[in-house]
């Protein structure tokens, strides 16, 4: 009889939240996508390439879509049906050696490109810790259930090995690291010990202009410290195209909060390649670098990033050129150049906010054991692919940059005016694509997706976490969205709420966008929601009756348009009236958060034009 074989891999959640940097986590989730997918692979080629229909997650249909470096993304669990002839013990070891190979490989290429230009290398890289800190990393944990010859065979075998897995990773061994000692630890996690030695930073510490070196030449500041793990994610090279030499780049956090201001000047031309002459100019090789530092081209801007339209990330050029002119009239003339850019295209300064998209499905549970038969997890397993490359393209076509999206999970970055367009796509598509599939109490499996917007300059484990956050508060309902706003120096803005709700309430993706268009052309005044928010809490455990009605005559008071209008208009005025008279304090935040995407969407689009009102 057949082996239900499951594998699992990790650790997933720390590991890709230890990052400081974009370029952190999205190499990260790329990396433990690569070594799931290695381990499948090896699964595959163990049974003979011609059993790639024993492969149920991930839902490969072609050997070549398990290559290193293809498109294809895989979660951290394997699932295989092993036929009665084959030992699944064998093969299980076989997914671990073609997963720990692959890991060798792109540590052994990561490491090679450290250093070359210090001739104390040795001493100052130390790679043996570095090995062992990397070969220790990855926990892989199988189980096999051989299957009965009962019509239910499979579908016991697989919860059995469900069953067993869970209880294998609670039986954990622990040995002792073969490298503590007191260095310093990783700057990212503080868990595995430095693999730069002091002697290094001490060098940078003596002579400031070494510290631009340093960065360079080891990919950390003159304060950073990390492990053989970290260095891995910082310097690692993410291939693409089969891994075909092709290599990917990635989008900045400021790159992706600057989209708004570059979709509205994407025609502009001249006007950036004055700017672009400018910046050369004033900081010569440091200018090029991030003139061609974006993942690809976009229109006028070629492969600029966009941090360089931000007056803050100026003064970072200048200090990367290195040189005493660059500081001083170089980097005067940069933002003179910046200034007659906005001029010239009637623009201002991007938003310094951007949007991390984390998603989930919901009851994916119920519907892999409501799926009983081996044929059917494979259909089901083929679904997931096709959604997860979907959102791929759904992510390009709103601007944004895909870090991960395996089976039913999707890690994104987004610009603020087209974030939750896009979490709306996906969430249609994925419903789409798992209608076929149904969970004991009726329906499909649905997706929740979190929105946490923060500031491009918080680091990459603060974003994460409000991103995981919002998904959290999604999830609590199932079928929603939320949204978790972080600006600098405030307290997060929450709203969630139901894709689909009951009767005539209007969904919160609905809301949010008629709030932004009202903002747009400025019918509701921004004080309304201070207010409001400032109602909430003072009648929080008020009546409703008495909630509402103050509400309501909060809002009747409110004069729109800059004080040109006595009034909130009677159709706006009832329409958030509907949205929750008894809320105060979910209406206000979110007509704060669409305040903030309908300033990206005016950047974007340019501004509505009204005529005053003459009330």
């Amino acid at each position: 009889m057949a082996s239900v074989l499951l594998v699992s891999i990790g650790p997933v959640q720390d590991f890709i939240a230890s990052a400081r940097r974009c370029g952190d986590l999205w190499y990260g989730s790329w990396l433990l996508s690569e070594l799931a997918k290695a381990a499948a692979a090896g699964i595959v080629d163990a049974l003979g390439t011609d059993h790639i229909e024993a492969l149920i997650f991930p839902g490969a249909t072609a050997r070549a879509s398990l290559s290193p470096g293809s498109d294809m993304a895989v979660a951290n669990k394997v699932l295989a049906r092993v036929p009665g002839d084959a030992s699944a013990g064998q093969v299980a070891e076989a997914g671990r050696v073609a997963m720990a190979s692959r890991l060798d490989d792109l540590a052994r290429e990561t490491f090679a490109g450290l250093g070359k230009r210090d001739q104390k290398r040795d001493r100052h890289f130390l790679e043996g810790r570095a090995w062992d800190q990397v070969r220790d990393l990855v926990e892989y944990t199988w189980v096999a259930v051989r299957e009965t010859d009962a019509p239910d065979g499979y579908d016991r075998a697989r919860r059995e090995a469900e069953r067993m897995l869970d209880a294998r990773k609670g039986t954990k061994l622990w040995r002792q690291p073969l490298w503590s000692d007191s260095a310093r630890k990783s700057s990212l996690d503080g868990v595995r010990e430095s693999v730069l030695h002091e002697d290094l930073f001490a060098v940078a510490q003596r002579a400031p202009h070494q510290a631009e070196w340093l960065r360079r030449e080891y990919g950390v500041r003159s304060s950073e410290r990390l492990c053989g793990v970290g260095l891995l994610k910082r310097a690692g090279v993410r291939e693409i195209d089969g891994g075909r030499g092709v290599r990917a780049r990635f989008f900045s956090t400021p790159h992706v909060a600057a989209r708004p201001l570059m979709a509205r000047c994407k025609a502009q031309n001249e006007a950036f390649e004055r700017y672009a002459a400018a910046l050369r100019e004033s900081f010569g090789q440091a200018a090029d670098a991030v003139l061609d530092g974006a993942p690809e081209p976009f229109h006028a801007f070629g492969r600029a990033d966009g941090q360089i339209f931000f007056p803050g990330r100026l003064s970072e050029l200048a200090e990367e050129s290195a040189t005493p002119e660059a500081l001083t009239t170089g980097l005067e003339s940069a933002r003179k150049a910046l200034s007659f850019f906005f001029r010239d295209t009637k623009t201002n300064e991007p938003l310094p906010y951007y949007v991390m998209l984390l998603a989930d499905g919901d009851r994916m549970g119920l519907a892999i054991n409501a799926t009983t038969s081996f044929e059917r997890h494979r259909e089901l397993s083929g679904c997931l692919a096709k959604f997860a490359a979907s959102a791929r393209k759904l992510v390009d076509q709103h601007l944004g940059s895909l870090l991960y999206a395996g089976g039913d999970d999707v890690l994104a970055l987004l610009p603020l005016h087209t974030a939750v367009a896009c979490a709306a796509a996906l969430r249609l598509n994925f419903a789409q694509a798992l209608s076929g599939f149904l969970v004991p109490d009726g329906g499909s499996p649905t997706l929740s997706v979190g929105l946490g917007i923060s500031h491009y300059n918080e680091p990459m484990d603060a974003a994460l976490g409000l991103a995981r956050q919002s998904e959290r508060l999604a999830k609590e309902a199932r079928n929603s969205l939320a949204v978790i706003l972080q600006k600098r120096g405030g307290s997060p803005i929450e709203v969630h709420g139901p894709w689909d709700e009951a009767g005539d309430t209007m969904p919160l993706a609905g809301r949010l966008e008629a709030m932004i268009e009202m903002h747009r052309r400025d019918e509701v005044p921004d004080k309304a929601a201070f207010d409001l928010a400032a109602l909430g809490a003072a009648l929080r455990d008020s009546a409703p009756q008495l909630v509402a009605a103050e509400t309501s005559r909060i809002l009747g008071r409110k004069q729109p348009r800059h004080g040109h209008a006595e009034r909130i208009a009677k159709d706006h005025l009832a329409t958030i009236e509907r949205w929750g008279l008894s809320a105060p304090l979910q209406l206000a935040n979110e007509l704060l958060v669409a305040r903030l995407l309908a300033d990206a969407r005016n950047l974007a689009e340019g501004p509505i034009a009204h005529a005053k009102a003459t009330e």
